[in-house]
Parts: C-alpha cells; sequence; structure tokens
C-alpha cells in the first residue's frame, strides 16, 4: 500500500513546475494587456487573452493552487466580457481587469513563496 511518503516527491514536482512556468504565464498575460492598453494589438492577439488566463486557471488547477485558480477565472471571465464587447474596453473594465491582475500577481508570488511539502 502506498504512503504518504511516496505521494510528498511527485506533489512537490508538480509544484516546482508550476511555480517554474508561473513568472512567464503571468509575464504574457501582462504584456498583452498592456499592448492592448497602447492600442498596439490585433484582434487576433486579443483573443489570446482569454486563452491565457484559462490555460493559467487549468495549470493551478492541477498543481492544487486554489487561490491562482480563483484569481485566473475572474480574469478569464473579464477578458471574455472583454471580447464580447469587441476588445473596446470601458473604463470600469480596465479598472477591473487592471485590479484582478494585481491580485492574480499577488496570489501567484505568494505561491512562488511558499515551500512544498
Amino acid at each position: 500500500m502506498p504512503s504518504l511518503a511516496n505521494y510528498v516527491p511527485r506533489v512537490n514536482a508538480v509544484h516546482q513546475q508550476f511555480t517554474d512556468a508561473l513568472p512567464l504565464k503571468l509575464y504574457e498575460i501582462n504584456r498583452l494587456w498592456n499592448r492592448t492598453q497602447r492600442g498596439l494589438t490585433s484582434p487576433l492577439e486579443l483573443s489570446q487573452l482569454p486563452r491565457l488566463t484559462h490555460d493559467l486557471k487549468q495549470l493551478a488547477d492541477a498543481s492544487g493552487c486554489r487561490q491562482v485558480s480563483e484569481q485566473a477565472a475572474g480574469l478569464e471571465r473579464l477578458f471574455q466580457a472583454l471580447r464580447l464587447s469587441r476588445f473596446s474596453p470601458s473604463s470600469r473594465q480596465i479598472v477591473e481587469i487592471a485590479l484582478s491582475l494585481d491580485t492574480l500577481d499577488d496570489a501567484a508570488h505568494e505561491v512562488m513563496r511558499a515551500r512544498p511539502l
């Protein structure tokens, strides 16, 4: 019968893979959003925002990082709404996305500081 000791290295490896990938995922989302705010993106590029946040959510789910998953899901919903409005963000949407990005960054940094099991 497998013991907890058999699973700890696997869990630690999954957590490490997630924390290794997290900075790049956050960078991609923030970079694209910053380009969007400056009017430097095409509609095709803009359509990547919901996908990027969805991919981050899935990665966080698989790693058991609930806080990051929840924040990524909220940001994904905001980007989906932005896509439905033809990527012409209102002032309210800009503020909501900025706050959501800050909260996601905070959650991600907390995960990266945390020690695995």
